[in-house]
Protein backbone atom coordinates (compact mmCIF):
# COMPACT_ATOMS: atom_id res chain seq x y z
CA UNK A 1 0.00 0.00 0.00
CA UNK A 2 2.73 2.71 0.90
CA UNK A 3 4.72 1.79 -2.59
CA UNK A 4 1.03 2.88 -4.25
CA UNK A 5 1.18 5.85 -2.15
CA UNK A 6 4.71 6.73 -3.10
CA UNK A 7 4.20 5.97 -7.00
CA UNK A 8 0.86 7.87 -6.81
CA UNK A 9 2.67 10.90 -5.91
CA UNK A 10 5.46 10.29 -8.61
CA UNK A 11 8.20 8.46 -6.55
CA UNK A 12 8.99 5.64 -8.61
CA UNK A 13 9.76 1.94 -7.11
CA UNK A 14 11.96 0.30 -9.58
CA UNK A 15 12.67 -3.03 -6.94
CA UNK A 16 9.73 -3.68 -5.03
CA UNK A 17 11.07 -6.34 -2.69
CA UNK A 18 14.39 -4.30 -1.51
CA UNK A 19 12.28 -1.31 -0.61
CA UNK A 20 9.88 -3.76 1.35
CA UNK A 21 12.21 -4.88 3.30
CA UNK A 22 14.00 -1.63 3.88
CA UNK A 23 10.58 -0.57 4.85
CA UNK A 24 9.85 -3.39 7.00
CA UNK A 25 13.33 -2.99 9.16
CA UNK A 26 12.70 0.66 9.19
CA UNK A 27 9.10 0.41 10.89
CA UNK A 28 9.79 -2.74 12.53
CA UNK A 29 12.95 -2.44 14.20
CA UNK A 30 14.32 0.85 13.95
CA UNK A 31 11.07 2.94 15.11
CA UNK A 32 9.98 0.48 17.46
CA UNK A 33 12.92 0.14 19.45
CA UNK A 34 13.43 3.80 18.95
CA UNK A 35 9.89 4.41 20.69
CA UNK A 36 11.11 1.55 23.75
CA UNK A 37 14.28 3.55 24.03
CA UNK A 38 12.54 7.36 24.50
CA UNK A 39 10.36 5.79 26.36
CA UNK A 40 12.70 4.13 29.07
CA UNK A 41 14.93 6.93 28.86
CA UNK A 42 12.10 9.44 29.54
CA UNK A 43 10.64 7.34 32.78
CA UNK A 44 14.37 7.37 33.92
CA UNK A 45 15.54 10.61 33.50
CA UNK A 46 11.39 11.98 35.13
CA UNK A 47 12.86 10.52 37.81
CA UNK A 48 14.54 13.00 40.22
CA UNK A 49 15.69 10.45 42.81
CA UNK A 50 17.21 8.73 40.47
CA UNK A 51 18.52 10.60 38.26
CA UNK A 52 20.35 12.69 41.62
CA UNK A 53 20.98 9.40 43.46
CA UNK A 54 22.70 7.38 40.73
CA UNK A 55 23.39 9.72 37.65
CA UNK A 56 25.08 7.81 34.89
CA UNK A 57 24.09 4.37 36.27
CA UNK A 58 20.62 5.07 34.76
CA UNK A 59 22.11 5.30 31.39
CA UNK A 60 24.27 2.70 32.20
CA UNK A 61 20.91 0.72 33.06
CA UNK A 62 18.90 2.26 29.96
CA UNK A 63 21.21 1.26 27.17
CA UNK A 64 21.37 -2.47 29.24
CA UNK A 65 17.84 -3.17 29.38
CA UNK A 66 18.16 -2.14 25.46
CA UNK A 67 20.88 -4.79 24.50
CA UNK A 68 18.52 -7.48 26.49
CA UNK A 69 15.53 -6.81 24.91
CA UNK A 70 17.02 -6.62 21.39
CA UNK A 71 18.76 -9.68 21.84
CA UNK A 72 16.16 -11.89 23.50
CA UNK A 73 13.69 -10.33 20.86
CA UNK A 74 15.85 -12.21 18.20
CA UNK A 75 16.64 -15.39 20.09
CA UNK A 76 12.27 -16.00 20.46
CA UNK A 77 12.64 -15.44 16.79
CA UNK A 78 14.46 -18.52 16.76
CA UNK A 79 12.31 -20.98 18.22
CA UNK A 80 9.07 -19.72 16.47
CA UNK A 81 8.87 -22.36 13.39
CA UNK A 82 9.03 -20.26 9.88
CA UNK A 83 11.06 -17.04 11.40
CA UNK A 84 14.52 -16.52 11.61
CA UNK A 85 16.75 -14.35 14.18
CA UNK A 86 19.45 -12.16 12.57
CA UNK A 87 22.45 -10.63 14.25
CA UNK A 88 21.81 -7.66 12.01
CA UNK A 89 18.41 -6.98 13.44
CA UNK A 90 19.95 -6.88 16.59
CA UNK A 91 22.17 -4.25 15.34
CA UNK A 92 19.14 -2.48 13.90
CA UNK A 93 17.15 -2.93 16.84
CA UNK A 94 19.85 -1.06 19.09
CA UNK A 95 20.40 1.45 16.59
CA UNK A 96 16.84 2.61 17.46
CA UNK A 97 17.09 1.94 21.03
CA UNK A 98 20.04 3.43 21.63
CA UNK A 99 20.00 6.75 19.02
CA UNK A 100 16.42 7.58 19.92
CA UNK A 101 17.57 7.08 23.97
CA UNK A 102 20.54 9.72 23.27
CA UNK A 103 18.16 11.72 21.71
CA UNK A 104 16.10 11.75 24.73
CA UNK A 105 19.22 12.33 27.21
CA UNK A 106 20.66 15.13 25.19
CA UNK A 107 17.38 17.61 25.51
CA UNK A 108 17.77 16.44 29.33
CA UNK A 109 21.35 17.27 29.56
CA UNK A 110 20.23 20.62 28.17
CA UNK A 111 17.60 21.30 29.60
CA UNK A 112 19.22 20.39 33.29
CA UNK A 113 22.16 22.59 32.37
CA UNK A 114 20.01 25.61 31.44
CA UNK A 115 18.13 25.33 34.93
CA UNK A 116 21.50 25.90 36.45
CA UNK A 117 23.17 28.60 34.34
CA UNK A 118 19.69 30.46 35.32
CA UNK A 119 20.13 30.07 38.94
Amino acid sequence: WFIKILESIGISITDKETFKYVFRKLIGHFLLFGFSGTFTMLSLVMNDYLMHKFKWKVTLFCLGLGVVVAVVSELIQVVVPGRYGTFTDVFIDLAGYIGFAAIVYLIYFLVIRHKSKAK
